[in-house]
């Protein structure tokens, strides 16, 4: 039992160092603060699932961009339920819808 109380404070002293802010120049700008948060192995392993097919589904995205002649930097909007499809994209001279 000792051993359990002692290991309960050992983490509790860690939990509260890695919460502080992280030292060093701010530059103007506020300091973040980190936190650790911990999960099961079961959603670490969900977790990166999830991230590798998110990343995938990103880089398809911009992909398509790319193919269709868009500048996915360019994309700020648009509506792809409409009856027209269409993309909001920023352009040198303003704002064109790309149809």
């Amino acid at each position: 039992m000792a051993n359990v109380s002692h290991q309960s404070k050992q983490k509790q002293q860690t939990s509260k160092k890695e919460s502080q802010a992280s030292p060093g120049p701010t530059n103007g700008q506020t300091q973040v603060q980190e936190k650790k948060y911990y999960v099961s192995v079961n959603q670490a392993e969900l977790a990166k699932q999830l991230l590798a097919t998110s990343q995938e589904a990103q880089n398809q995205v911009q992909f398509f961009f790319v193919a269709a002649g868009i500048s996915p930097q360019d994309v700020i909007g648009g509506d792809l339920d409409d009856d027209k499809p269409y993309f909001l994209v920023r352009n040198s001279s303003g704002i064109a819808a790309v149809e």
